[in-house]
C-alpha cells in the first residue's frame, strides 16, 4: 500500500486521525467561549441568563429555534438514510 504525503496508508486513516484533533480543538474553543460568556456561574444560572437573552431578543429566539429544528431534521435524514442503506444491500 502506498502511503500519502502525511505518512498514512489511506485517506480514511488520515480523516479519522485528524478529525479527532479538530473535535478536541472545537470542544476546547466552545468551553473557552462559554467560560468567557457565562463566567463562573452554575448551570442553572447559565440557563436563566440564556433564557433572559432569548426573551429580550425575539429574532434571536427565532433563529435559535430554526437552527435546532434544522439540526434535528438533518439528524433524522441521516438516521433514515442509514436505516435504508442495509436493506438496499440485501437486494
Amino acid at each position: 500500500m502506498v502511503q500519502g504525503d502525511m505518512g498514512h496508508a489511506s485517506a480514511i486513516v488520515s480523516l479519522n486521525t485528524y478529525a479527532l484533533t479538530q473535535d478536541n480543538r472545537r470542544r476546547a474553543l466552545a468551553e473557552k467561549i462559554a467560560q468567557e460568556f457565562y463566567g463562573d456561574h452554575t448551570e442553572n444560572e447559565r440557563q436563566d441568563q440564556l433564557m433572559q437573552i432569548l426573551d429580550e431578543d425575539p429574532e434571536m429566539k427565532k433563529k435559535l429555534l430554526e437552527a435546532l429544528l434544522a439540526e434535528r431534521a438533518q439528524k433524522s435524514d441521516v438516521s433514515n438514510l442509514l436505516a435504508v442503506r442495509p436493506q438496499a444491500r440485501r437486494k
